[in-house]
């Protein structure tokens, strides 16, 4: 590879041969950064001397020469272009024996030393004066690497110089800039110009390593690595040979911005950090430690450097080009440099470094890191500090760094309260992965409370929560019993806390609860302010939703969540506000929320709230009648967490999977969900009130009727037992009326058809929607047209599409008993199309009496062009939402579909019913498809 930016100093060492040549001793004294082409240079003047008449005689100076006496000048002198007499005369004078004998032994004073430095550095030098006499050939002498060579060669060579000022002799030295000086003695001994001149290499530019490339590399694709490859380099020559080298051997089909570190550059990077003193190498070692927690000063203390003689290592390092402002220009040379370290060595630096850092004030996860990476550090402090430091991890949110510290720290010999608090944190940071893993811990904890004890540093009312959620519920009281001892002095948020838990635990298990206690508890939390006890705030909302419908409680509830970030404290809160917002029938905005916070989960590394918020998503689904994302919802939750950490949790996406199979005609597939193992107090929590809905629900669809009617009547005495009958939560009754109208239980199905319309409020709209539907299907058929109408009418406004669709299915079914066939297929072609976009199978037109199918086809294509020609008076935006509308979506959803607001969507509607003559949702015509 041509030397490149080279060309001065190329020149400048011409001028001084030429001057050599003509008589006059020439000294080139070249130095620069390891890497930078010093050989190079030599090699390169070297060979063009040789080829000009002139001696050339070399040495390269090694890191074992310094403690040789006379190595380096040995080596000068015993270049094969010397004539043999005089390389053998030489050889005599600097044996290393006779050295050693006439130099003086120890114990005789200097002077002698000095005597004879003098007289051999005569004979030398008059050895060579005879030798350019003699040959009548300029005498070029090179010492590479120099600040490697002994003491004695340098001050001979200083003697030699000296001597030879008017003879054709040249001599070229070359040092490694370091953070100490080259010999300033040497240095100080050289003569004055024009006999001796300072060369220093600098790096390369950024176009010097373009036109290094251009030669190996095509121009176009040189042009566009070279910023690169001079970031990663800094210029260095050596470094950008490496880069290069990696380049081709990589099939040169790396992206620009994208190049890959290999072994040819990081071979390159080691030589530069092994060729000068150990100072350099083992400062580099540090910072790489360090990485970029540390500061170079730090790294300066802990290679034991005194603080300018840091400064003045980091400088060198960054005069190789490697480095910039002490830190590593690229991540594969820091890992480079640790790659030269024994995992011993690694592990002894971090734990010394962790010391050094928590003396100077580091911040806690810095310290825990090289905690982590010392393996076993021995200090007494170790404990505590990876405690605090798993604390703060598990408030940000990195959880896998928090039980890597925590796991650590149980490896370690520690006292109370240290191995308490420790196990507490792990409990912690384990649940958010899997509940099943924390309740390892339990055991233990429980068994101290229930014999009087107090675990020190645990959180009592947490684990109170975990048994709930195992299902737990005895042990759950006791708990919660023996740590609200009125003996015990507790402080408010614990207070709060133990009320929220207490209010939750009476509706998750209210068998054990009288209703009196129970409302006495949710009383407490609909007068509890929402920053000081957000849980009871959001269960009392949610109560109210389910008992009142929509309004106030559910504004109430989105209100909380949007004053709520995703935290451990926040998130039961914000779980029962998102469960207030899909009972209230807020669920586009349910499901985005629960969107954003899942999200949030995922930053969080909390795959357990992930799946909450999953199973979540899968419920608003399903209420609204979009089966597929229900489905997708509900798998992701139980792929999210093992079953066995899911507790009585996993009966919520369970039943919706169920649901959803069933819905979809997928029999056999609800089968096997309804083989899956479920916990043993399915008949002690509400939770479990949505499986055996949706097991009913299999059974109605199989048209095993009395085995529905029998799940729909376990549902009934279980609500009615713990006094929880709210048709909001679960409408039983009108499952148990399908299941009556199977068995031809007209009267008892229009019985409890009425029975569930009279207990809800006119913000129920989806339940009074399917109340009416079966009220219409069970009661009087003089009635039947308006309860339909009703029943449509309402679930255009709950967002239930599958309802809808059931509901103008039945509408349909019903103009066509009445010969009115138009409209019928208006109907029963709205309620296929909803349908089928829900994904489900079940609504089909067999009711409707056969018809001759060219007939029909016939009148279906007049049908269809009357809708286009109908639909062909409104604008384009009108078109939109009436074609919307007609497909079920309710206003909020047409709105959020074509980013518009609500008011602007009711202003359409209210001029298509205008211009089509119609006075109600349910009349607008069905487009085409494709209209």
């Amino acid at each position: 590879m041509r030397l490149l930016e080279r060309d001065k100093p190329l020149s400048d060492l011409a001028a001084l041969y030429d001057e050599c040549r003509r008589g006059q001793e020439r000294i080139a004294l070249i130095t620069g950064a390891a890497g930078t082409g010093k050989t190079e240079i030599i090699r390169t003047f070297a060979e063009d001397a040789v080829a000009a008449g002139s001696i050339h005689c070399a040495a390269i100076a090694s890191a074992v020469d310094h403690a040789l006496p006379f190595g380096t000048i040995w080596q000068l002198f015993m270049s094969p272009q010397l004539p043999t007499k005089a390389r053998e005369q030489a050889d005599r004078l600097l044996n290393f024996e006779a050295l050693a004998a006439k130099s003086g032994t120890p114990g005789q004073n200097e002077m002698d030393a000095g005597k004879y430095l003098a007289y051999l550095s005569h004979i030398l030098s008059r050895l060579l004066l005879d030798v350019t006499e003699e040959t009548n050939r300029p005498l070029l002498m090179v010492v590479d690497d120099a600040h490697n060579a002994d003491q004695e060669s340098l001050q001979c060579l200083s003697s030699i110089i000296d001597r030879l000022r008017q003879a054709r002799f040249m001599v070229m030295v070359s040092a490694t800039d370091g953070p100490q000086s080259f010999s300033p003695a040497f240095l100080g001994g050289l003569p004055p110009a024009p006999h001796c001149r300072h060369i220093h290499l600098d790096l390369l530019t950024e176009n010097g390593v373009e036109s290094t490339l251009v030669e190996q590399i095509c121009g176009t694709v040189a042009k566009q690595v070279a910023a690169e490859f001079h970031a990663i380099s800094g210029g260095n020559p050596t470094m950008v040979r490496g880069l290069v080298d990696d380049y081709l051997w990589s099939g040169q089909d790396t992206e620009p911005g994208r190049q890959t570190i290999g072994p040819e550059t990081i071979r390159a990077f080691r030589s530069i950090l092994h060729r000068r003193d150990s100072t350099m190498l083992e400062l580099a070692q540090w910072l790489a430690i360090l990485g970029d927690s540390g500061t170079p000063s730090a790294a300066g203390i802990l290679a034991g450097l005194e603080s300018d003689a840091t400064v003045r290592a980091l400088s060198a390092l960054d005069n190789t080009g490697c480095f910039a402002s002490g830190r590593f220009r690229h991540p594969a040379l820091h890992n480079a440099v640790l790659d030269g370290l024994t995992p011993c060595e690694q592990a002894a630096m971090h734990a010394r470094a962790a010391d050094l850092l928590r003396i100077e004030g580091a911040s806690l996860r810095v310290v825990a890191d090289h905690l982590v990476a010392a393996g076993k550090p021995q200090a007494t402090w170790a404990v505590s500090a990876l405690n605090e430091a798993a604390d703060h991890a598990l408030s940000s949110g990195e959880v896998r760094r928090a039980l890597s510290y925590l796991r650590l720290a149980r490896r370690l010999p520690a006292q109370a309260p240290h191995s308490e608090h420790t196990k507490a944190l792990l409990a912690r940071a384990e649940w958010r992965l899997n509940p099943a893993l924390a309740m390892r811990h339990g055991a233990e904890v429980i068994s101290t409370i229930f014999s009087g004890g107090d675990p020190s540093g645990q959180d009592l009312p947490a684990w109170v929560s975990r048994l709930m959620w195992f299902g737990r519920e005895d042990e759950a009281r006791e708990t919660l019993k023996r740590i609200s001892d009125p003996k015990k002095a507790l402080d408010q948020h614990t207070a709060d806390r133990l009320d929220a838990i207490r209010l939750g635990l009476s509706y998750m298990f209210p068998s054990g609860e009288e209703p009196e206690r129970r409302a006495t508890a949710l009383a407490r939390g609909q007068s509890a302010s929402a920053p000081n006890n957000p849980m009871c705030q959001a269960v009392a909302l949610l109560v109210r939703t389910l008992t009142d419908g929509p309004g106030e409680p559910t504004v109430a509830a989105e209100q909380l969540i949007e004053q709520s970030t995703l935290s451990e404290p926040a998130f039961g809160a914000v779980a029962s506000a998102l469960g207030a917002l899909a009972y209230g029938e807020r669920l586009g905005t349910a499901d985005t929320w629960c969107e954003t916070f899942q999200q949030d989960a995922a930053a969080q590394e909390a795959p357990v709230w992930q799946a909450i918020f999953a199973a979540l998503r899968s419920m608003i689904a399903l209420r609204q009648g979009n089966l597929v994302s229900a489905e997708t919802h509900a798998g992701r939750a139980l792929q999210l967490i093992p079953a066995e950490g899911w507790g009585i949790g996993i009966l919520i996406p369970l039943s919706v999977l169920v649901n959803t199979a069933t819905m979809m005609g997928r029999h056999k597939k609800a089968l096997t969900h309804l083989r899956t193992p479920v916990p043993d107090v399915l008949l002690k929590t509400p939770i479990g009130i949505h499986y055996l809905q949706a097991r009913g629900r299999f059974y109605l669809a199989r048209k095993n009727f009395p085995s529905a009617l029998n799940e729909f009547q376990l549902v009934s005495d279980l609500v009615t037992r713990w006094n929880l009958d709210l048709p909001a939560l679960v409408p039983w009754r009108t499952d148990a009326a399908l299941a009556h109208l199977g068995l031809r239980r007209r009267e008892q199905a229009h019985q409890l058809a009425l029975e569930q319309l009279k207990m809800l409020t006119l913000a129920h709209t989806r339940e009074r929607g399917i109340s009416l539907r079966v009220l219409a299907a069970s009661g009087d058929p003089a009635k039947r047209r308006a309860h339909l109408r009703q029943s449509v009418q309402e679930l255009q406004h709950s967002g239930d599409r599958l309802e809808l669709a059931r509901a103008l299915a039945d509408l349909g079914r019903e103009y066509h008993a009445s010969g009115e066939t138009a409209r019928a297929r208006d109907f029963r072609s709205r309620a296929h199309r909803i349908a089928k976009q829900c994904g489900a199978t079940v609504i089909t037109d067999t009711s409707f009496p056969a018809e001759d199918t060219g007939s029909r086809a016939d009148k279906d294509k007049k049908h269809d062009a009357g809708a286009r020609e109908r639909y062909r008076t409104l604008s384009k935006g009108e078109q939109r939402v009436a074609a919307l509308a007609a497909d079920g979506y309710s206003n909020r959803e047409i709105a959020r579909r074509l980013f518009i607001t609500t008011s602007t969507v009711e202003q359409h509607l209210t001029r298509v019913y205008s211009k089509l003559n119609i006075s109600r949702r349910s009349e607008l015509p069905v487009p085409a498809h494709g209209s």
